[in-house]
């Protein structure tokens, strides 16, 4: 996308991962002037050792992102194992990568307290605090 806005590219064809990049290329520019048919949908998914996913109640409760954020805030001292120290939350560069990208996003939803029209203006504001990790 950076490289097409910065006229390093001119493709006969871009396919983005996700309607997010669609809605950051429009707000740069107006190439994109017709709605997208989406030809993929690309979830995601949280992994750990199911000893983690235990002590954050799994199976008998879902882990979600506001889970993660939480486990993000607290540590894994709230869930009882300070032994595993500090929460390490992996993810691809949201920059250059579809899934890095989906996943601050549904981070942010999980901050925000929201499910679905998260706008960008919402993630600069004081309603989703900065997340700094346990001492």
């Amino acid at each position: 996308m950076n490289n097409i806005l910065a006229g390093k590219l001119k493709p006969v064809v871009w396919s983005p991962g996700s309607e997010s990049w669609i809605k950051q290329f429009n707000a740069k520019t107006s190439l994109i002037s017709q709605t997208c048919q989406q030809s993929i949908y690309s979830p995601l998914g949280i992994a750990m050792f199911r000893p983690m996913a235990e002590a954050l109640g799994w199976p008998n409760q879902p882990i979600g992102w506001k889970t993660i954020v939480a486990l993000a805030k607290d540590g894994w001292k709230s869930y009882g194992h300070p032994e595993w120290g500090s929460f390490k939350f992996g993810h691809a560069h949201p920059q250059y990568s579809n899934s890095g990208l989906l996943s601050m996003t549904s981070f942010i939803y999980g901050i925000a307290k929201k499910t679905d029209t998260l706008k960008p203006a919402e993630v600069y504001t004081a309603k989703v605090p900065a997340i700094t990790p346990p001492a």
